[in-house]
């Protein structure tokens, strides 16, 4: 399915030089966060929509939006040990949203992909990386997900 962009948007990608760079931004969630982790490609911090990504390096490859099962990867620099330390204690998969902005107007979102989970968080000294995924694995659900049984539908069983 195609996607709608701004026409600012595909005139800065489009350019072979631009002065305006798109930034990939990552917002990473989990219950057991105090606070959620934003963090944007790029050397300074980026405010959008009223909130903070630190500017870090990372390397990401965003899921495929095809019809098969959407997989990609996210690889963030350990500068800070304290944040790969949390992370890689968090038990279960952690919520990850992925947003790409233009810097001179980082309030309007030009991409978004959301409720995405990443899953085996792995991390050293230099690096935290893991898998972006599908919150549910659409292979794996049963179909129909409800049977209409006589305990769950007795009126279709008289």
């Amino acid at each position: 399915m195609p996607r709608s962009i701004s026409t600012a948007f595909r005139t800065a990608i489009e350019r072979q030089h631009s002065d305006d760079a798109a930034l990939e931004l990552v917002w990473i969630q989990h219950p057991d966060l105090i606070e959620a982790m934003g963090f944007a490609n790029n050397t300074e911090d980026v405010v959008s929509n009223g909130r903070t990504y630190l500017g870090f390096p990372f390397e990401l490859t965003r899921p495929d939006e095809s019809d098969g099962q959407a997989l990609g990867s996210i690889s963030i620099q350990n500068v800070d040990r304290e944040i790969g330390d949390e992370v890689l204690a968090l038990d279960g998969p952690l919520t990850i949203s992925l947003y790409v902005v233009l810097a001179d107007d980082p309030n309007e979102i030009e991409i978004a992909i959301e409720d995405l989970v990443l899953r085996g968080v792995e991390g050293d000294a230099m690096t935290i990386s893991g898998d972006i995924g599908l919150r549910y694995d659409l292979a794996t659900i049963a179909y129909p997900g409800l049977r209409a049984t006589q305990v769950r539908c007795p009126g279709l069983w008289r």
